[in-house]
């Protein structure tokens, strides 16, 4: 991302980019997720909407809490992003094949997601 011109771009706030919807995320949800202090998360919100990546706007369902979104910039950052990604996935498919490279996507996608409550 910084080759591609980010220079803001950190480990961190993309840890944090990785939580944000691009429709938006309430800052609740963000704080929920991130498994580190309010305070910390707060403090990379407030550097990325300092570089204009992000803005917060209020919640039209709730007046007391706010949606975190991408600004245009931050948009544009996204289709970066997106475009390494693919760049990334295709040198892992062409070492490893198509079959293992499905295989590796597969055990990825179940090592990330959450698992279901119990009722």
């Amino acid at each position: 991302m910084r080759e591609a011109g980010h220079d803001w771009f950190t480990d961190a706030r993309a840890n944090l980019l990785g939580h944000v919807a691009r429709s938006g995320t309430p800052q609740s949800v963000l704080i929920a997720r991130m498994a580190i202090s309010k305070q910390a998360v707060q403090q990379l919100i407030d550097g990325l909407v300092a570089q204009r990546i992000l803005e917060r706007v209020p919640d039209p369902a709730d007046s007391r809490s706010r949606i975190v979104r991408y600004t245009p910039n931050g948009k544009e950052a996204m289709q970066d992003a997106d475009r390494i990604k693919r760049l990334i996935e295709d040198e892992y498919r062409e070492r490893l094949g198509d079959e293992a490279f499905a295989t590796l996507v597969a055990i990825l996608r179940t090592a990330t997601t959450e698992p279901e409550s119990s009722p």
